[in-house]
């Protein structure tokens, strides 16, 4: 719960409109009922010790971009309409950015992924054939892990 609160730092409070809040606290909400802050650094010691098989880092920041998707969706169920949700993503993103103070660690650790995730957002595709490919890829990379250190 300590990072919740030190994301939410006067100046995004300040800049954001209140539906705007309410996505980044739906967002940040997501995180937690995801247990996130569990997985990422399981994964990240995963990332560490076999980030050099091939596949296995793309799945690993496939895995963190859908993460970080699926809560920007945990946002909008809030009641946020998506285009007030990537407003607030792009408004959060820009003001860390221009503190410095990396108050959004997850916004400023995947500066490339801000345009597919507000993409997403505003996108009314299915999300099942993103699922797809998602456990696709994290199968792979655990294929391919586990046959590399000889579990298969």
């Amino acid at each position: 719960m300590r990072g919740t609160w030190r994301l939410l730092g006067r100046v995004l409070v300040e800049s954001l409109s209140s539906q705007e809040l309410a996505g980044i606290l739906g967002h940040e909400l997501g995180h937690l009922e995801r247990r996130d802050p569990l997985l990422r650094p399981l994964l990240a010691a995963a990332g560490a010790v076999a980030g050099f098989v091939p596949g296995v880092a793309h799945a690993l920041g496939r895995w963190a971009l859908e993460a970080e998707k699926a809560c920007d969706r945990r946002g909008v169920a809030a009641g946020v309409p998506a285009r007030v949700m990537a407003r607030a993503l792009e408004k959060s993103h820009s003001i860390c950015t221009a503190t410095r103070t990396g108050l959004l660690p997850a916004l400023s650790a995947f500066r490339s992924g801000l345009g597919q995730r507000v993409e997403a957002l505003v996108d009314h595709r299915t999300l099942s054939s993103r699922r797809l490919r998602t456990a696709a890829a994290l199968f792979l990379a655990a294929g391919t892990f586990a046959s590399r250190i000889g579990v298969w």
